[in-house]
């Protein structure tokens, strides 16, 4: 008797351990896909943002003169 209760706590113990171990390693990775992602893309956002200056210097330009 005794070792089927320990048997289920054990197994209640790991579920709840392996819960919380999912979380964090998919907290973990989100974190550092989010990261990767941001940095991959700022260079197209600096071309983008430069782009878009431009693109208003020119209407600008053409709309004063």
């Amino acid at each position: 008797m005794r070792d089927e209760l320990d048997a289920r706590m054990w197994n209640d113990n790991h579920q709840q351990f392996s819960v919380a171990m999912d979380g964090a390693i998919g907290a973990i990775g989100g974190a550092l896909r989010f990261g990767a992602s941001r940095a991959a893309s700022l260079p197209g956002q600096i071309i983008s943002l430069i782009a878009a200056f431009g693109i208003t210097a020119l209407s600008l330009g053409g709309t004063i003169a």
